[in-house]
């Protein structure tokens, strides 16, 4: 069977957004969890550089490429230069055209046209839905509210021409109540009525073409949202990482990343016959050792190379996928497997040779499989149980398993295999000369007690102290990365490497644990979730549930706690920070919403400052590998945020 290019990148944490700079070949991925934008190379699959962001959420490429556009979780938005990677700041002036009172909000997405300026998605900070227009002009740092064109049509899906001279907003609700606003004439259309409840939509580059799957079905339409026909394939299932469409930007073709039937596929559509050209595997991503339902994450689809990759976001990382590998489907086919998601042993040597089983006894086909982009064998023996044995590798760490069926099924599962052992950080970085806490660190094919490797610490031996269990550590991501727990040793002031090494292969961290030059406890019945320090007065404010204890670094001693005022009876302290002068101490509240403000000298000078006006009970349900998913209830921010009202310029003219 010919090469499938389909790859993966972990970057360690799901991206809220991403966009593809077509002139330098580099991704963009917004990373919030780790407060940074990862660029990518398109063309190596590797992250080249990471560019420290605060809470970065949407982003756009301008249309000409030559800035990339990132909103934030605040009253920022960001901007980078592609080629330089330099960064400009920008803080959003007032806006009044919303009543939030003292609620914050925060940007969601932005979208940039092809006059400048840049259309902003933003919302209340307290999680409760909101969804309001704006656009921002950067030259003048000004707003101006862009109104629907009636009430009953809220804003739904937000789209922009690849050209930037079309916005659409396609209803995701039961109104079908859609309109579009077009840039050069600064003018907006009435409402028109689609089908409602739309799921997926993607517009081309000149805005000629909108690809809509909402309650009516999958049909193509004209720029005025007038319908042309109906398209193929469709299928997606609406959860989280359920497919999507995106235009290629040089050519007629959709690329739909769907499940029309049991197998997640790339349809490639001529835009203009409305035909299928082909249809590729996608995808089918399943955390490991999990269940899902429906039973697959596939790539939300951002972009599409030259080549005809398609560009996804994906559980902890970007989707590279193979929209040119054309398969011969039958929908009447056993469909991609749901039993892959797991195997044994998940490591072995550089040299190869590991044979790895467990995935059952319902194979009749041998797949070719590959360890990244090395090949592999595979073997289906009389009982019809698969295994498959590694190549010899040059590099060490983890690789992706890819399994090419002759059918045309495919199976995914992303650094699942590592050649010899792989450290990939400290949870614990700090420790005390004399040794004796307890360390942890997490990687790829980690010893599963002490017998089955050694660790050290600056070249010291540690005491491995995880032990077997029916399941394995893991760490929570979609990969097999585990926990190793271990005593820390006694060591020398300063950083330390930390080496593990197994049977397998050896892999070193380096400077990853600091050792202190002396560590003394001063213990207390508290619990703390958040430490301040103040270099002013030399002392730490650690938030204690209902107040805040105060330590001395003079007397080595615990003062007075504060009791911040709030808004109720009930209380408990998170985030702390100082005021720019010293004067006050800032502590919030997660019960209330409020933010305490207290003068650390005169504790009784206090006062309370509600932020969010109501907060209700979140109910969540358990996810997938630690992740969780709100039901009803409003979320609450727990984050600090100096926040602005916006001031609105004038309503744009509608369409007559």
């Amino acid at each position: 069977m010919p090469e499938n290019r389909t790859d993966y990148l972990s970057t360690e944490a799901t991206p809220y957004a991403a966009v593809y700079d077509r002139t330098h070949k580099l991704i963009f991925s917004s990373n919030n969890s780790w407060n940074r934008i990862d660029v990518i190379s398109a063309t190596t699959h590797a992250v080249i550089k990471t560019i420290p962001i605060p809470d970065p959420h949407g982003m756009d490429m301008a249309v000409d490429n030559s800035r990339v556009w990132i909103a934030t979780g605040s009253q920022q938005i960001f901007e980078i230069d592609p080629v330089s990677f330099g960064v400009k700041r920008h803080l959003l002036p007032v806006y009044s055209g919303i009543t939030l009172g003292s609620q914050a909000w925060e940007g969601r997405q932005l979208y940039a046209l092809s006059d400048g300026r840049v259309l902003l998605n933003f919302s209340h900070a307290v999680g409760d839905g909101s969804v309001y227009l704006a656009f921002w002009d950067p030259t003048s740092n000004s707003l101006t509210t862009l109104t629907p064109p009636s009430a009953s049509a809220p804003p739904g899906i937000i789209l922009r021409s690849g050209n930037g001279q079309r916005v659409y907003s396609i209803a995701d609700n039961s109104s079908g109540n859609s309109f579009f606003y077009d840039v050069p004439s600064k003018t907006i259309s009435g409402v028109v009525q689609l089908g409602g409840y739309a799921l997926e939509a993607a517009v081309n580059f000149d805005a000629s073409r909108i690809a809509v799957y909402d309650a009516s079905g999958l049909n193509m339409l004209n720029g005025n949202l007038a319908p042309i026909g109906p398209l193929p394939g469709g299928g997606f299932p609406g959860a989280l990482f359920s497919g999507g469409m995106t235009f290629s930007p040089t050519t007629a073709y959709l690329f739909e990343v769907c499940m029309p039937f049991s197998t997640p596929v790339i349809y490639t559509v001529d835009s203009n016959s409305l035909k299928s050209i082909g249809i590729a595997p996608a995808m089918p991503l399943i955390p490991v050792m999990t269940e899902l339902s429906p039973p697959f994450y596939m790539p939300e689809p951002f972009a599409v190379d030259d080549t005809g990759m398609v560009l996804g976001i994906e559980d902890y990382g970007i989707a590279f996928d193979d929209s040119t590998f054309f398969q011969n489907f039958v929908t009447n086919e056993p469909g991609s497997p749901t039993f892959l998601q797991h195997m044994s042993p998940y490591s072995g040597p550089a040299v190869g040779g590991t044979t790895s089983g467990g995935f059952g006894n319902a194979f009749s086909l041998t797949p070719d499989v590959w360890y990244g982009a090395n090949r592999g064998s595979a073997h289906v023996d009389s009982s019809n149980t698969l295994t498959i044995t590694s190549p010899p590798s040059t590099t060490p760490g983890p690789v992706s398993i890819k399994m090419l069926f002759p059918d045309g099924i495919e199976v995914f599962d992303p650094n699942f295999f590592s050649y010899g052992p792989y450290v990939q950080y400290n949870v614990l970085s700090g420790a005390s000369p004399d040794g004796g806490t307890p360390g942890q660190i997490a990687g790829f094919g980690m010893p599963l007690d002490g017998s089955g490797g050694t660790l050290s610490v600056g070249g010291a031996p540690a005491s491995i102290t995880t032990t077997k269990t029916q399941y394995l550590p893991f760490t929570g991501s979609p990969f097999p990365s585990t926990f190793l727990k271990f005593d820390v040793p006694p060591g020398t002031p300063g950083w330390a490497d930390i080496h593990v090494q197994t049977p397998d292969g050896t892999s070193t961290l380096p400077k990853s644990l600091f050792y202190a030059a002396s560590v003394k406890d001063y213990p207390s019945a508290d619990s703390f979730t958040a430490v301040l320090f103040d270099a002013g007065r030399n002392q730490l404010y650690l938030s204690a549930g209902d107040h805040i204890d105060v330590f001395s670094l003079v007397s080595n001693q615990f003062l007075t706690p504060i009791t911040p005022p709030a808004q109720g009876a009930s209380k408990q302290f998170a985030g702390l920070a100082l005021s720019l002068d010293g004067s006050l101490l800032l502590a919030t509240d997660l019960l209330d919403g409020s933010l305490g403000a207290i003068n650390p000298d005169t504790p009784s000078n206090s006062y309370v400052i509600p932020i969010a006006l109501s907060i209700q009970p979140i109910h969540v349900a358990p996810g997938a590998h630690s992740m969780w998913h709100p039901l009803s209830g409003t979320r609450p921010s727990s984050r600090l945020v100096v926040s602005q009202t916006l001031d609105v310029g004038p309503e744009v003219p509608s369409i007559k």
